[in-house]
């Protein structure tokens, strides 16, 4: 005869380690560190662009 199959206890989740919770908190950080230099750089553009899109020259004035 086949011994009855037992199920495992139920297992409870194991907490993270100190340095995963640390190692996310920093990616977090470094994360939200290049996003705020992207939209920086992408409202340099933005704002240069404005800046020269109004600008107009001509062969007649380019020694200005």
């Amino acid at each position: 005869m086949t011994a009855p199959k037992r199920t495992p206890p139920p297992t409870t989740p194991a907490e993270p380690s100190p340095m995963a919770v640390i190692g996310a908190i920093l990616a977090q950080g470094a994360i939200r560190l290049l996003d705020r230099q992207k939209r920086e750089a992408q409202l340099a553009n933005r704002t240069e662009e404005s800046v020269h899109a109004g600008v107009l020259t001509t062969k007649d004035n380019t020694h200005e």
